[in-house]
């Protein structure tokens, strides 16, 4: 059995993972025994058979070698355990030699690097989540079995690399207000426009689907998935076994009612196994109702989010006080606010806010129609043939279109789609009307074909003052003359009447349809009608679209001064390459006179890799000297300056930049750390960089946003924006080679009139005065020297304290 080799990763509340693999026999799944190392008693037992990307990243045969086994008893540390695999004990990561050493510089090695920690914390997360729901389902007696196995054709999904370029089309999750089976409307058009881009669509639907009821779905964390169209696919999540089909629980069954917490988490989950697979760690996210967002705080806070405002939502009688605040929330916290009408516009206070009207599938509705026999009875009419088509609901004026029938009894009225939360008794329907029902998307050119007249007889309540109607686009990319109520934004158009005639009454209403059938429908009237619809199709929605989705990324340069210690350059870069998670940043070095060999690692690094750059100082000038340098050759508005002797976290320099965007006044940001002699620190301890990652974000997760105004930022970490820079300048290099620059910068900045804040979501772990390694009486020195510059400079001493808060100190 010496062939047997593997990993046992980690273990994370009752939960240990790993993988295992007999190289003699690759297609035997291994038997894993998890045992107490002291005693010897079986804790666990399990198949190593679930895939995981990063072993076939490794050249691990298939990768279904993986193993998550829940113990009967929680270990306090890895050290306590063991894993056994046909009588062989598995390497603990902590110990293992197998995946590449910091020491190789190849851009092969730190992707592979890169890969291994992404999927280490991205498995963690799950797990964690997982334990809670498992937690919830045993409080409600639901037995839940959970492995998370996945299917066939979901195995082996290319993973996406630690960074992107900023020009290559990203991943979308679209948290849908509508099913993607639904009526064809603005999230499927949006959808689709941005996916013909190369934008991979994860279109997740607005209803649930059924988890099997015997609690024991081995799957249930699992969304279903299907590939509806190229770059798309659909996911439908699962409800709580509990509650599947029980019919008495209708806020499980969509996303229309606020979720409770742990339906929230239950949700969050299966997303989160969705992560997982597909690797969407750079993804964003579009929501498109508010109770979606209650999801994403709930356990995928990292998602950046665009709101995709196109319902006026307290206008629905269905939507609850709880849906209404959580709105309130979303509009305030998202990185982009999309909205679709000027009344909505006006509605929100955004700093990234975009005005993104409905469109038109110009090339369907224009195209030259064929007859359908699902208006056979039609086609021989010889009376004019008014049509509308859509939601027949409360905001649809029916006594209106009565009473319009009524006075044109010569006219035939043809009503398609749906008339749920319509009263149809309230009103007595002339026989001239004829309700169609539903009319699938595919049909409606041929409905059109019949049309003499397109209506829209909409009430003017809040809910439809706040609607762009995508009819109007439509009926007129088909040629079709239009009539309608005065709604706000078909008044905004200022349309000529050949296109769109306005009414208020029955009697203008009536009015405005003969005129518009004894008009002459010249070549000429129906181009202009086109000609409009063409500039209002969903591409050119897309186009303002891609403006939301680009401003969610700017450029971002990060600046790491250095003067030797390559070990901890070499860490501080590899853990920028595993955990960034961002699209479009650069990477400028300034090698500050090393003598250890920093100038050839550097050197070999920027040839490799396009996104870095190399400047390279003929003397140890100091921090702010080596920090202005690199300030200078950097074009971003946004930049960072981070010391070598740091590793980062997962999706810290998003963070960090979402709130220095917050707000306009907020010029410095920084994160909390373990080692650092003001608010920044927190208490923390951890013995490993997995481990450090791991206890970071447990900390960091229950802080979501939180943010603490302070006089000073350690420059360990820091960023700011290009007009701090324009405003007060650089670095003040009189500090030398260290100490005293960065509380001079912060005073500096806080008379300019900025905010400085610290990101308690964010944590950056810090060695510490690494650059002066044991040198104290340097250190002193050099600490008293600029105390007394400082003094004189502006009158007063800084002093440094830590918060007086649990957790920190």
């Amino acid at each position: 059995m010496n062939d047997v080799r593997g990993h046992l990763d980690g273990v994370v509340g009752r939960l240990a993972f790993g993988w295992a693999l007999d190289d003699s026999d690759p297609s035997r799944k291994l038997k894993i025994t998890i045992v107490d190392k002291q005693t010897g008693a079986t804790l666990g037992e399990g198949l190593a058979n679930q895939p995981r990307e990063d072993l076939g990243i490794l050249g691990q045969q298939d990768s279904d070698y993986a193993f998550r086994i829940e113990l009967n008893s929680f270990p306090s540390s890895l050290a306590e355990i063991e894993a056994v695999a046909g009588g062989v004990t598995l390497v603990k990561a902590s110990t293992s030699t197998a995946a590449p050493s910091s020491g190789n510089l190849s851009s092969r090695s730190l992707d592979v690097l890169a890969s291994l920690n992404q999927a280490n914390l991205a498995l963690q997360r799950t797990l964690a989540l997982e334990i809670k729901v498992k937690r919830i389902a045993a409080a409600l007696g639901l037995p839940l079995d959970i492995d998370n196995e996945l299917p066939d054709d979901q195995k082996h999904q290319p993973r996406e690399t630690p960074r992107q370029k900023a020009e290559e089309p990203g991943k979308l999750i679209v948290f849908s207000i509508i099913d993607w089976g639904y009526r064809y409307q603005r999230p499927q058009q949006i959808s689709a426009s941005l996916a013909e881009d190369g934008y991979q669509i994860y279109y997740v639907n607005a209803n649930f689907i059924a988890t099997h009821s015997s609690g024991s779905d081995s799957k249930a964390l699992l969304p279903s998935l299907k590939r509806v169209r190229k770059n798309i696919l659909e996911v439908t999540l699962k409800k709580p076994p509990h509650f599947s089909g029980s019919g008495n629980e209708q806020d499980l069954n969509n996303i229309y009612n606020h979720p409770s917490d742990a339906m929230a988490l239950w949700i969050s989950a299966q997303l989160r196994s969705l992560i997982e697979i597909y690797k969407l760690e750079s993804a964003i996210a579009i929501i498109m109702h508010p109770s979606w967002h209650k999801i994403c705080r709930t356990g995928l806070q990292e998602l950046p989010i665009i709101y995709d405002c196109m319902d006026h939502i307290a206008g629905f009688p269905e939507t609850s006080l709880e849906v209404i605040e959580e709105e309130k929330l979303l509009a305030s916290q998202c990185d982009a606010l999309v909205t679709t009408s000027e009344f909505l516009h006006n509605q929100f206070t955004h700093n990234n806010h975009y005005l993104i009207r409905n469109g038109c599938e110009y090339a369907y509705f224009s195209a030259a129609a064929m007859p359908d026999s699902l208006f056979e009875r039609y086609q021989s009419a010889t009376s004019p043939i008014i049509c509308y088509y859509g939601a027949i609901s409360g905001w649809f004026d029916l006594k209106l279109v009565a009473d319009v029938a009524n006075q044109l009894n010569h006219h035939t009225f043809l009503l398609a789609g749906s008339t749920e939360g319509c009263d149809l008794d309230a009103v007595e329907i002339p026989d001239n009307v004829h309700f169609l029902g539903e009319i699938p998307y595919n049909k409606l050119t041929a409905l059109l074909l019949l049309a003499d007249v397109c209506i829209i007889p909409f009430k003017l309540i809040d809910l439809i003052k706040a609607t762009n109607p995508v009819k109007i686009y439509e009926y007129l990319a088909a040629g079709k003359p239009v009539v309608s109520t005065r709604l706000p934004e078909i008044e905004a158009l200022n349309l000529d009447e050949s296109l769109v005639r306005l009414a208020a009454t029955a009697d203008e209403f009536s009015a405005a349809i003969i005129n518009a059938t004894q008009e002459d429908s010249s070549h000429e009237v129906v181009a202009a009608r086109r000609h409009f619809a063409a500039e209002n199709t969903w591409n050119n929605r897309k186009e303002l679209y891609d403006q939301a989705l680009n401003s969610i990324f700017p450029e971002v340069s990060i600046i790491i001064p250095c003067h030797n210690n390559i070990h901890s350059t070499q860490l501080c870069i590899e853990s920028l390459q595993a955990h960034t998670h961002y699209p479009n940043y650069k990477l400028i070095i300034v090698d500050d006179a090393s003598k250890d060999g920093t100038h050839h690692y550097l050197n070999r690094l920027q040839e490799q890799n396009s996104h870095i750059s190399v400047i390279t100082l003929e003397e140890n000038s100091g921090f702010a000297h080596a920090c202005n340098r690199g300030m200078g050759q950097a074009r971003s508005d946004y930049l960072v300056i981070l010391n070598n002797d740091t590793q980062v976290t997962p999706h810290w320099l998003f963070k960090l930049l979402r709130a220095l965007r917050a707000d306009q006044s907020i010029g410095l940001c920084g994160p909390v750390t373990n080692a650092i002699g003001n608010e920044q620190k927190i208490k923390i301890a951890y013995g490993t960089m997995k481990e450090m990652q791991w206890r970071s974000q447990e900390f960091t997760t229950a802080r979501h946003r939180k943010t603490l105004e302070v006089d000073a930022l350690a420059f360990f970490c820091v960023m700011l924006k290009r007009a701090v820079v324009r405003d007060i300048g650089l670095l003040d290099e009189d500090f030398g080679l260290g100490y005293y620059e960065d509380d001079d910068y912060c005073v500096r900045a806080r008379k300019a009139g900025y905010r400085l804040v610290i990101c308690d979501d964010v944590f950056i772990h810090h060695e510490l005065s690494k650059s002066f390694g044991k040198d104290d009486l340097k250190r002193s020195e050099l600490i008293a020297k600029n105390r007394t510059l400082f003094c004189a400079k502006w009158g007063f001493d800084v002093v440094h304290s830590y918060r007086d808060e649990e957790g920190f100190g």
